[in-house]
């Protein structure tokens, strides 16, 4: 009863996330992948069944992405909603294709209703999501669990490689409490596990536990997982970029760990191998080098947030994923997502402004995710808005590009409940209403594509390579 819950509360996680198990992929017209032509491995499944402990991160493999075997960096549109469409016809999905740095535009109309080209989409796996078809905790049912996993993500390669669909994939495998029962056990027997709630909107209060990540034990089930997917699917040319997921993160798949540093930093069963900031980076750059050799021709990616909640800027560290970027910036095979992608996060915020200089950095270099929040048209005042404050120089902002129809008064929720009221989800002036979203879009856009930038920034950002965005931003 206990993994039967266990499993549904995974399944409304996720759905209540902006990360969503895609299948099957809709039939509509794609845009055509930009991959080097690779041979497809159509032979068996086969999971590396190692299990020994690495001691020292591992220098990665093939980092030139520019070399004959090596896919291009990713760049267009991956949906990161089930079922999702980029839908044209209203003048802020005008030309979204083309801004996002892709092929021009290629529409269809399917049911009087015009549906324009994507490149990818979101696959989002929890690492124990057939954990429920095994049973025990043995190694060997801990690998049917794992095969079932590899069959499942070929599946949705096959799914997007398919002629019909032409799609390509960002594959995340999600980590923290998505950690199996079996992997659970060996770290609550080596360092201690790390308990936790999530609170989750459709659950409420949800008792969690993850591994600390320098734990040897949950280490070697961590590059035995990553070995096994790389294995099987680092050629398929259906897959994109491949995100980078470590063992404190609160739902599993971003940067932040939303729990007490204190807290954390009390936790396990040896009081010599507990927290400290230097061991927590170095098991991160160890993870990553798990990524980087095994997938040595697919983009990696992470994303990145301050990690702890606290009030305290010294608390809010986003040192790891910097020592994580340093460490393998000189690969060029390295990029960063936002999955807070919000312009006026770029200045204002703990969680963001943190990691701003390294996903700037990326963004020249090699490649940036921006993944709008899915706010874009549900409340648009969660991006630009007036009078917003520097968390860490006091100085205020006036953050609007200036097209918003309250000026002076400024975009708020209360402003935008002038025209739909949120609580109610009614419609109060439909033109309004679509007119001030469309603002939104469109600075958003100018913004997030280098091509203007707002009262607290010099000048224009590089532009993102990827946007993930929610369908109910484009519709």
């Amino acid at each position: 009863m206990r993994k039967n819950s266990r499993q549904l509360k995974k399944w409304l996680i996720y759905s209540s996330l902006v990360f969503v198990m895609i299948l099957p992929f809709q039939n509509c017209k794609l845009v055509q992948s930009n991959f080097d032509t690779h041979e497809n491995n159509e032979s068996s499944t086969i999971v590396d069944e190692t299990n020994s402990t690495p001691n020292q991160p591992q220098t990665p493999a093939n980092p030139n992405p520019g070399s004959a075997t090596s896919k291009p960096y990713p760049k267009g549109i991956f949906v990161s909603e089930g079922g999702a469409k980029i839908i044209s016809g209203s003048s802020e999905a005008a030309n979204l294709v083309e801004s996002a740095g892709t092929e021009p535009k290629k529409c269809i109309t399917r049911n009087g209703v015009e549906e324009c080209a994507k490149d990818g989409v979101l696959v989002s796996v929890p690492w124990d999501l057939f954990e429920g078809q095994a049973t025990g905790v043995n190694i060997e049912q801990y690998d049917i669990m794992l095969n079932k996993l590899i069959n499942y993500i070929e599946l949705q390669l096959d799914n997007a490689e398919d002629p019909a669909n032409d799609l390509q994939i960002a594959l995340i495998i999600s980590d923290g409490d998505s950690a199996p029962q079996y992997v659970k056990q060996k770290c609550d027997e080596s360092l201690g596990l790390f308990n936790f709630t999530f609170s989750n909107p459709n659950l409420g209060s949800v008792a969690s536990s993850m591994c600390l990540p320098w734990d040897p034990a949950y280490l070697a089930e961590k590059k035995k997982v990553v070995d096994a997917i790389g294995r099987n699917f680092d050629h398929r040319k259906g897959l994109a970029y491949v995100y980078f997921t470590g063992p404190c993160s609160t739902n599993g798949n971003e940067g932040h760990c939303r729990i007490s540093k204190t807290d954390y930093a009390a936790a396990g069963k040896d009081a010599n191998n507990r927290y400290t900031e230097s061991r927590m980076n170095q098991a991160y750059i160890e993870i990553m080098s798990y990524y980087l050799n095994a997938f040595p021709t697919t983009p990696i990616t992470m994303e990145a947030h301050a990690m702890f909640r606290s009030t305290t800027t010294s608390d809010m560290t986003a040192h790891v994923f910097e020592a994580v970027w340093q460490q393998y910036r000189s690969t060029k095979r390295l990029g960063i997502s936002a999955w807070w992608c919000a312009e006026r996060l770029s200045v204002d915020d703990v969680e963001t402004y943190l990691v701003w200089d390294i996903l700037q950095q990326a963004a020249a270099e090699t490649f940036t995710v921006c993944q709008p929040v899915g706010k874009v048209t549900g409340e648009p005042y969660r991006f630009t808005a007036l009078n917003k404050v520097n968390y860490f120089t006091g100085v205020t902002f006036n953050l609007n590009f200036g097209s918003y129809l309250e000026q002076p008064l400024g975009y708020s929720e209360a402003d935008y409940n002038n025209y739909y009221n949120t609580t109610t989800k009614t419609v109060i002036d439909l033109n309004k209403k679509i007119a001030s979203e469309n603002n939104v879009f469109n600075d958003f856009m100018n913004w997030m594509t280098g091509k203007a930038h707002h009262a607290g920034q010099n000048e224009n950002i590089h532009r993102f390579s990827v946007m993930e965005p929610w369908t109910a931003d484009f519709y």
